[in-house]
């Protein structure tokens, strides 16, 4: 299995079949990694180094355009297609979801409000509505973008 991702010219995966954590250790950056050992998913780890601004070089901002960490590349996503994803909170939803762990039966990600957690990129591809990825976004922008969202889908 090859992964086609840019992330992977700076960081090429060792087992490419395994979900991909790009992240440090870091309050923040040690949440995914303890999701995905409490749910024993196979997965290999990146360290990116944010001193040296790695977060900032173009290879993780193909991956993750805020320029943060964590991020995830799961080769296995949705329908069998792969997946790159950033926010520790939308990571963290995904994953519970993935492997039906500590998530209610009750909720999963169609029933969380899409938009939250900074899971749009997945929701406009999903339902099809224009995305713009950017760091620089306005609030108003997010605002529109949720908007269109909830209009197309009530």
């Amino acid at each position: 299995m090859t992964l086609d991702h840019p992330i992977f010219t700076r960081w090429p995966a060792q087992y490419p079949d395994r979900l991909q954590l790009f992240s440090a250790p870091t309050p923040n950056g040690v949440k995914v990694g303890i999701m995905l050992e409490e749910t024993s998913l196979a997965y290999e780890q990146h360290r990116i180094d944010i001193m040296a601004d790695e977060s900032h070089a173009p290879a993780f901002l193909a991956l993750n355009p805020n320029g943060k960490i964590p991020a995830i590349y799961d080769p296995d996503g949705p329908n069998g297609t792969s997946l790159a994803l950033f926010e520790s909170g939308a990571i963290l939803l995904y994953l519970a979801d993935k492997t039906g762990q500590f998530i209610s039966a009750e909720l999963s990600l169609e029933t969380v409000l899409p938009g939250s957690f900074g899971y749009d990129e997945f929701w406009a591809t999903l339902y099809g509505f224009p995305y713009a990825s950017s760091p620089n976004l306005t609030v108003t922008t997010k605002a529109q973008q949720l908007l269109i969202f909830l209009l197309a889908t009530l």
